[in-house]
């Protein structure tokens, strides 16, 4: 969990505690209460769950951001994290307990952990100039592939046949620590499992290419061992303070890691560290999976050991006062926001809707059987997305609970349509997914694109920052790239079967004059600011000064008389409110330049030209 923002009312346009599930007497109702963290793809509440007799308790609700609830593929995919972690009850693993429609969107609920990530609290502590004992990193390591194997080896409760769960995606920002000790592995979002609807598109890369093991980084089939790799990454961070993969840009970081150059600097950034442990971490990390250990229960088991034999007298409580002494204004936040949104009066149901026997037209409406609840409220243009080309786990008219809603038959009349419509179109045109898929990183000269493969839009067609790393499968490609204020440059990439790294390079041209504009910053408790402009196009940090007006920083690209919104937030203290504003460049004589400046304090934007 992250650092708790103020309850964007006016962004969502929705009141801070707003029921979205059913109204119905009897059912269970979610109330959003406060923002505490958002992503490039979701966003992350605080909840309070109502039972039909009064029960309330909290809970963390994971939603979709509104412009990717169209997405009827992102939104299966979504579906299938959740399916997958309501099968995953381990103490170590973030509980899942359904997903159903949330207002426009569509949402998770999960157990909401008392505490914060291991990035946040690695951060914590450099700020105040501490580090966590090789104990807690060692705990932490553990505890986190004791989780793992539990994923690893799940069967599935139906066929009794392993689910081959690879979580993926394993970083500090990950693994999320309780005010209690506990250490909980959470977001299986593009974990790897063979019971998956979706599967992976042509230019999407998913994880984090720092924290990817060689085989994962080089498109390679993985399994938990690539996990294992993941977590001696995290567990050397944590004890060096340091980070081991994170080069300027992805393609050096995408090729130290595939090449695992790790320097031998583990004992000399952490000289509590001895040659025992320094064994173990550097076992996690052999670039051959064959030298690692074989599951993360082996890796646990060494952990254990160790921490045994050097530290016998360690506990989870030992963890447990570190956290309350770093973060100690944190723990006082969540547990009066707790405290406040339990003391809440308890709504009084509403009337029953009136039902109806005649065949529903809305598919939004009816009972999905991998629910928990009925969804209610689906948003319409995900529904009318999902029903041209998405899989439809809804079905029309009155909805019984027998047989025939079974999932194994739901399966079946899937493989069954799709096995037939192979059969009738003779092939499929493009694959939907290939074997030995390379990584292709863009260059270019401007700050970010859009991108365009073989005609189709890339990541939904929104801006990504330059180097953009992108996975495509052998054969011929064209790649097109595209900016406001430019000419867009196209080009064709060949990507021959085992290769590991290609690289292309965009040039755009400007049709035009562009405006002379910079932007500075006040202090917000936050050495940086990340401006970002109109959702991607220009992305930046900006360095602040707690006295003044700090460094303006130039930004090209914007076109004069074109009106841009911009955001900003505190790079290092997400507790501060982002601060938005809207902004038209205009024209200037040549030795003048407009000079827009973000103050943090009175929450506004002014205009200077200088």
């Amino acid at each position: 969990m992250r650092p708790f923002l103020q309850p964007p009312e006016i962004y969502l346009q929705i009141p801070a505690r707003h029921s979205d599930t059913g109204d119905m007497p009897g059912s269970t109702q979610y109330y959003l209460e406060k923002k505490i963290a958002r992503g490039g793809m979701a966003e992350i509440w605080l909840a309070r769950q109502i039972g039909g007799d009064g029960f309330q308790r909290i809970c963390a609700v994971k939603r979709i951001l509104p412009h990717y609830a169209e997405d009827a593929e992102y939104v299966q995919m979504f579906r299938d994290e959740a399916e997958m972690c309501k099968a995953l009850r381990h103490t170590n693993i973030v509980r899942v307990e359904g997903f159903q429609a949330f207002g426009a969107t569509w949402g998770m609920v999960m157990e909401f952990v008392e505490g914060t990530d291991l990035r946040a609290l690695l951060h914590q502590c450099s700020l105040q100039k501490m580090r966590l004992t090789v104990p807690m990193a060692v705990y932490i390591a553990s505890e986190a592939a004791k989780g793992l194997h539990y994923a690893h080896s799940k069967l599935d409760e139906m066929t009794g046949r392993k689910m081959n769960i690879v979580h993926r995606d394993i970083s500090p920002q990950n693994l999320l620590l309780s005010f209690s000790g506990e250490v909980k592995v959470t977001d299986f979002g593009i974990a790897d499992g063979g019971n998956r609807v979706t599967d992976t598109r042509p230019g999407i890369v998913k994880g984090k290419y720092s924290y990817m093991s060689p085989e994962q980084v080089s498109a390679k089939n993985v399994d938990g061992r690539s996990d294992v790799f993941s977590l001696g990454i995290v567990l050397w961070e944590t004890l060096t303070m340091h980070r081991l993969f994170n080069m300027d840009t992805d393609v050096e970081t995408i090729r130290h890691v595939h090449e695992c150059r790790i320097p031998p600097v583990l004992r000399t950034l952490n000289p509590d560290v001895d040659s025992g442990l320094e064994a173990i971490v550097m076992r996690a990390l052999q670039r051959d999976p064959h030298r690692r250990f074989e599951t993360g229960n082996e890796f646990e088991r060494e952990l254990r050991r160790y921490l045994g034999q050097r530290y016998p007298e360690f506990t989870s409580e030992d963890l447990s006062r570190f956290l309350s002494t770093a973060l100690v204004q944190r723990k006082t936040e969540i547990a009066n926001d707790i405290r406040s949104l339990l003391s809440q009066p308890v709504p009084q149901p509403t009337q029953n809707r009136p039902r109806s026997t005649a065949p529903v037209t809305n598919p939004g409406n009816s009972i999905n059987p991998y629910s928990a609840a009925p969804m209610t409220n689906a948003p319409q243009s995900s529904r009318q997305t999902a029903m041209r080309s998405g899989p439809q786990w809804q079905t029309r008219g009155t909805v019984s609970q027998g047989r025939w809603l079974n999932p194994i038959w739901l399966y079946a009349l899937v493989i069954f349509g799709g096995l037939a419509g192979m059969m009738m179109l003779g092939q499929l045109r493009v694959p939907l997914t290939a074997k030995d898929p390379a990584q292709l990183v863009g260059k270019g000269n401007t700050n970010s694109v859009q991108l365009s493969i073989n005609g189709k839009p890339a990541f939904h067609g929104s801006y990504k920052k330059i180097p953009i790393a992108i996975r495509l499968p052998p054969g011929r490609h064209v790649l097109t790239a595209r900016r406001d204020g430019y000419f867009s440059d196209q080009t064709q990439v060949e990507i021959r079967p085992g290769t590991v790294l290609e690289e292309v390079t965009f040039n755009l041209k400007p049709k035009g004059e562009f405006a002379r504009v910079a932007i500075s910053a006040n202090w917000a408790t936050s050495p940086t600011i990340q401006v970002n402009i109109n959702e991607g196009f220009y992305v930046t940090r900006i360095p602040t000064n707690p006295n003044g007006e700090g460094a303006a920083q130039a930004v090209p690209d914007l076109q004069i008389g074109q009106e841009y919104r911009i955001t900003a937030s505190a790079a290092e203290d997400a507790s501060h409110r982002d601060v938005s504003c809207r902004f038209t460049p205009s024209r200037l004589p040549a030795d003048k330049r407009t000079q827009l400046h973000i103050d943090f304090v009175a929450q506004n934007c002014t205009i200077f030209i200088r």
